[in-house]
């Protein structure tokens, strides 16, 4: 997982648009939010990757800048 600095650093450019940020925090934190939609669901990787990929679209859309991980 990225330092601090890094992710205060992405979530500020995803929050002003930048998209390679975004391409950057969405491949570090997708792995994570998986494993969790999993465990939370139950259900099986199709339907949990389907939520995944809305819940990271959901934060892009609403990112707040985070001075921690």
């Amino acid at each position: 997982m990225a330092p601090a600095d890094e992710v205060h650093r992405l979530t500020r450019a995803v929050a002003q648009g930048d998209v390679a940020a975004f391409e950057a925090l969405y491949r570090q934190w997708f792995p994570r939010v998986l494993a969790l939609s999993m465990a939370a669901t139950g259900r099986d990787e199709s339907f949990c990757l389907d939520v995944t990929q809305e819940t990271m679209l959901k934060a892009a859309k609403s990112i707040p800048i985070l001075d921690a991980e």
